[in-house]
């Protein structure tokens, strides 16, 4: 049982260092990169439609 619990603890702990290194990265991403990308899928949506 013990075991278990801190296999589930080293997990967490995983799991809160890669959520804190996706927010580090997503912070450092501008959101003017993705500005075209979604003009171009708004456009060809509007054209399927």
């Amino acid at each position: 049982m013990a075991h278990e619990i801190s296999s589930i603890r080293d997990a967490q702990d995983s799991l809160t260092d890669e959520i804190t290194h996706i927010k580090a990265a997503q912070a450092s991403l501008q959101i003017e990169n993705f500005n075209p990308l979604f003009t171009k899928v708004r456009k060809e949506l509007g054209q399927m439609m």
